[in-house]
């Protein structure tokens, strides 16, 4: 394209030939694109980078799969196996950390859900002391909410949905009464 039929204020290639057209509608598609992506970043509350959009625009955002959705994909998965290798406690369990993980999430970050590649060493400790401050639970209470997150995201890490497990360097342990 030669640089003279640029239009400056309206940002487009100038004049009615068929190749002006033709970049002018990849234009308009491309600004188009990610108006629509960030609108549905900005409605979820999410950070937006620059590089999220281009890989958007390229088709490689991986990094889209949230926690709570991931939390009920592994929910989904040990209720196919209820009565195999999971008694319906055991689910009911994974129910009951999913609404306090829920309830972290909107009190922490006042959102509904959070991408799991923004999970960090920081989110879990904030995590661990929301268990014990606000809800009140005992060192062996927190510990076990912690454990089953720790289930999800280490299937989270295993479906390649995050690549690094923000529990690296993090260590609980139970207490024996």
């Amino acid at each position: 394209m030669n640089p003279d039929l640029w239009g400056k204020v309206s940002q487009r290639v100038a004049g009615r030939t068929e190749s002006a057209r033709i970049i002018n509608t990849a234009l308009n598609s491309l600004v188009s694109k990610v108006e629509k992506y960030f609108s549905n970043l900005d409605v979820k509350d999410e950070m937006i980078s620059v590089l999220q959009i281009i890989a958007e625009l390229k088709g490689i955002s991986h990094n889209l799969m949230t926690l709570i959705k991931s939390y009920e994909h592994y929910i989904g998965r040990i209720e196919e196996l209820a009565g195999v290798d999971y008694t319906q406690n055991t689910i009911k369990v994974y129910k009951s950390s999913l609404n306090g993980l829920k309830d972290f999430i909107l009190h922490k970050y006042n959102k509904t859900d959070i991408r799991l590649c923004d999970l960090n060493n920081n989110f879990i400790e904030s995590y661990d002391t929301f268990l014990k401050s606000v809800k009140g639970l005992n060192h062996n209470s927190t510990a076990r909410q912690l454990k089953n997150l720790s289930s999800v995201v280490n299937k989270a890490v295993g479906n390649k949905w995050i690549q690094e497990n923000p529990y690296k360097g993090y260590h609980f342990v139970t207490w024996q009464n």
